[in-house]
């Protein structure tokens, strides 16, 4: 397309040209997860004790934390959807209602001498250090998940954790910047 006609577009479509605009930003910016991700996660190995994790998860106000094996790599994730059943049992209701959204029945743990590994979630999604945000965007909302273990490309090792906020945040960030202005020639020149 030509300038004249990107110009004569921004004038008849201006909310396009913004849209296209704030993607264009955006695709230039090519944020990645490790740009945004937090470094320091709370972390489980699969024989921790789940009273201990949940205390953990709770003081420390997580809603995901990944299991590692001994070479740092992720095995698992316990998070908060994770711990419903359990906290649901807690408040008096029958076992029936125990039945996480994965349809796994945890009505007969012993949470008192149960493992993280008990529970966790065994196959989890995660990002490499190169996923883009949109990438990371789409992964979460693909998978119904709202944090990301990220993962180093060469070992798969954990990195850090990104979540929907960092993501909503670094959007802001880049939305919030002034707009570079194209300078359009006319025709005549």
């Amino acid at each position: 397309m030509s300038r004249h006609r990107d110009a004569v577009s921004a004038i008849r479509y201006p909310r396009a040209v913004v849209v296209a605009c704030s993607r264009q930003i955006f695709a230039k910016e090519a944020v990645n997860v490790e740009d945004v991700m937090t470094a320091q996660v709370l972390t489980f190995e699969r024989n921790t004790s789940l009273m201990t994790a949940i205390d953990a998860m709770a003081s420390k106000s997580v809603s995901m934390a990944p299991v590692l094996d001994a070479d740092k790599k992720v095995i698992g994730v316990l998070s908060e959807t994770d711990l419903l059943p359990i906290a649901i049992s807690a408040c008096g209701e029958s076992d029936e209602y125990l039945v996480d959204a994965i349809g796994r029945s945890v009505g007969g743990i012993d949470v008192s001498s149960a493992t993280v590994g008990d529970l966790m979630a065994k196959r989890p999604v995660v990002a490499d250090e190169g996923t883009t945000l949109p990438q990371a965007a789409r992964t979460m909302m693909a998978n119904k998940v709202h944090v990301l273990p990220v993962v180093s490309k060469e070992g798969g090792a954990l990195l850090g954790v990104i979540s929907r906020g960092d993501i909503i945040g670094r959007s802001v960030e880049i939305m919030n910047r002034p707009v570079e202005t194209n300078t359009w020639k006319s025709i005549d020149e």
